[in-house]
């Protein structure tokens, strides 16, 4: 296994026999009793930081400053509080701050790559969530500057965006053209 990323840190819900062998190996592990909370509080960081440097074709360093990613990362904890989770949008935001200005999202690294992004596994929770007064993650999950950026990776003259699904956990991915 080959781990490029400077996080080397495993949140666990119950499994403290599997966290003991983890941090005997010398990797930081934090085990949660609360499932929904540790799901949450990894997707809350991850979604806008995938969202906002596709959209925004940069690194964490130039977009974690645009008020699209703050609101972003506030409209995804907005979510996860409203599904149950225990999150405040402080400690993510100080993440962001705090991470290498340098880090590109694996969402980012396959749209430059022509590859067709993880919407729905990215965004789909969010949107499929609880409707909050920002609307979804600041536009970037609603086929807005998501999917504008997504181009690349759905062909030269068509774009690749994520309708509202038609059943529960289903994405309805449709082709729009776009000249």
């Amino acid at each position: 296994i080959r781990h490029s990323s400077p996080f080397v840190r495993v949140d666990l819900a119950g499994a403290e026999r599997v966290a003991e062998d983890l941090r005997a190996a010398g990797i930081d592990c934090v085990v949660d009793d609360d499932e929904v909370t540790l799901l949450w509080s990894k997707l809350c960081f991850l979604a806008p930081v995938a969202l906002a440097t596709t959209a925004l074709d940069g690194p964490l360093g130039a977009v974690r400053d645009d008020p699209r990613f703050s609101r972003a990362m506030d409209e995804t904890v907005a979510v996860a509080q409203a599904e149950g989770a225990l999150i405040a949008a402080g400690p993510l935001h100080a993440l962001a701050t705090a991470v290498p200005p340098t880090m590109r999202s694996s969402m980012q690294k396959d749209v430059a790559a022509g590859r067709a992004p993880e919407l729905d596994a990215i965004a789909g929770p969010i949107r499929r969530g609880p409707r909050t007064p920002g609307g979804y993650c600041g536009g970037m999950t609603n086929g807005g500057v998501a999917a504008r950026r997504c181009r690349r990776g759905a062909g030269p003259d068509r774009v690749a965006t994520l309708g509202r699904p038609h059943a529960p956990g289903k994405a309805a991915w449709r082709q729009i053209p776009t000249g």
